[in-house]
């Protein structure tokens, strides 16, 4: 089904937050027009940095960075907010994203 599917434009984007396994953001995939070049668990915001997040960005060629607001806190979105100015890509909450992105 996958190779006769019809082409699709998807949004790229960065995750931040959630768990290990990504459960809103596999969900996001699944069921958005949203797929992710690289995603950050809430486990790795010890370590992450503005630049750091800026590096993922440009790798993936996203222009959006998607939050999980129920697992970032103020200083991780203080970060994303940072990033997101300086690689000039637009920050969106997972809520947002599943209301305004649903596949056709």
């Amino acid at each position: 089904d996958a190779i006769r599917a019809e082409k699709m434009d998807w949004n790229v984007a960065v995750g931040v937050g959630g768990t290990h396994y990504a459960p809103r953001q596999t969900e996001i995939m699944l069921t958005t027009t949203f797929t992710f070049g690289h995603n950050f668990a809430k486990y790795t915001f010890e370590h992450l940095t503005a630049e750091f997040l800026v590096k993922a960005v440009k790798l993936s060629e996203a222009e959006y960075i998607i939050i999980d607001e129920k697992s970032v806190n103020s200083a991780v979105k203080k970060i994303v907010n940072e990033a997101a100015e300086v690689a000039g890509v637009e920050v969106l909450k997972s809520k947002k994203v599943k209301k305004d992105f649903r596949l056709v």
